[in-house]
């Protein structure tokens, strides 16, 4: 390397005009990038870990495992089972249940590949996911966290951030 190059080189460098800004710009854009891959990976798989745990309840509506008091869902709901059978409100809430969770899996696929769908399909699937908590719902405060409180907060929580990026 010629002499004479060097010399240009670190000159370049200790220049506060030169290189580096630049410098410093390129390492914070591409550690934001990684922080916003690293964020939509841990999203993603959140998302996903929540569409997941929509099975558990349609195994309780399936009656695939005898029913616990303290399991969560009853097999009623607040709305529907005054004049609709358990014959047919159980399994309309299994197929709702299964419904959502195939809508967050999706999602949550879309929030890794960064598809342009992503946040319809997320915001679709929250509040359809919220409408069938709530329509299923017993009406009893006793246990309401395993009754699907805190997937309605999550649901609220996916649907506030959607619409406030928006």
């Amino acid at each position: 390397m010629n002499p004479m190059m060097k010399f240009e080189n670190i000159s370049g460098m200790l220049n506060p005009s030169v290189s580096i800004f630049k410098t410093w710009k390129g390492l914070f854009s591409d550690t934001l990038v990684m922080e916003v891959q690293v964020f939509n990976t841990l999203f993603g798989i959140f998302v996903i870990l929540h569409g997941l745990v929509h099975l558990w309840f349609m195994v309780l509506s399936f009656g695939w495992v005898e029913f616990q008091q303290d399991m969560g869902w009853t097999g009623k709901s607040w709305l529907f089972s005054g004049w609709m059978s358990d014959a047919v409100l159980n399994p309309l809430a299994g197929i709702s249940f299964i419904l959502s969770a195939i809508g967050f899996v999706i999602s949550g696929i879309g929030v890794f590949t960064d598809a342009a769908w992503t946040n319809t399909a997320l915001l679709v699937t929250s509040i359809f996911s919220s409408l069938v908590l709530i329509i299923f719902w017993d009406g009893a405060t006793k246990l309401i966290v395993q009754k699907g409180l805190i997937g309605l907060l999550i649901n609220i929580g996916i649907i506030a951030l959607i619409t406030l990026r928006n």
